[in-house]
């Protein structure tokens, strides 16, 4: 295992991404704690049209790529959403929290890339960090790896390979930028 530091930090986002990605690929089946929410708690959906608990979270990992594309400190504002109350990093949690034991790992690794991205931002914001980030550090990558090898037991090799990518391509110190479609293609071959 790297450690994620010695990424820049446009790669930590973008290698727990693919990671919370693959994570997602595990899930059986989908489910709709989200829309239940909406429907007992009168509260709004995180994402209009976006219903399933899948979609929430593909929509919550999309934000973190918009944060590494664009820097908008907007981004941030989506993130304040995810962590007030019923919007998308509360039903993420209410996801996890609804979801079966062998699929807790699978939310962890969604929760953690999200917990993360957005701990980076408030950074470049003001250099402040909420105090409910602070876990947030870059811990979380041992913490993603250890949920993801209780779903994966042979994802030593993936990792490995992964890493490898992210390692030659974008050390600390690299300015090379971190591009969606570059990464996309190596993790979906």
């Amino acid at each position: 295992m790297i450690r994620i530091e010695k990424l820049n930090e446009d790669a930590q986002i973008a290698i727990m991404i693919i990671i919370a990605k693959k994570a997602l690929s595990y899930l059986e089946k989908d489910t709709y704690t989200a829309k239940h929410a909406v429907e007992t708690q009168n509260v709004k959906y995180p994402v209009e049209g976006v219903v399933s608990d899948i979609q929430i979270a593909d929509a919550a990992l999309e934000k973190c790529w918009e944060w590494i594309e664009t820097k908008n400190f907007a981004v941030l504002d989506d993130f304040e959403k995810l962590i007030d109350g019923g919007d998308w990093y509360a039903h993420l949690i209410e996801i996890q929290d609804a979801a079966p034991e062998q699929e807790e790992g699978i939310w962890n690794c969604v929760i953690n890339c999200v917990g993360y991205c957005y701990r980076i931002g408030e950074e470049h914001l003001d250099g402040i960090i909420p105090q409910f980030l602070e876990i947030c550090d870059e811990e979380l990558y041992g913490w993603m790896l250890d949920d993801y090898s209780k779903i994966n037991p042979a994802y030593a090799r993936e990792i490995d390979e992964i890493e490898k990518f992210f390692v030659a391509n974008y050390s600390e110190g690299s300015e090379k930028k971190v591009c969606k479609e570059d990464v996309k293609r190596f993790y979906e071959n």
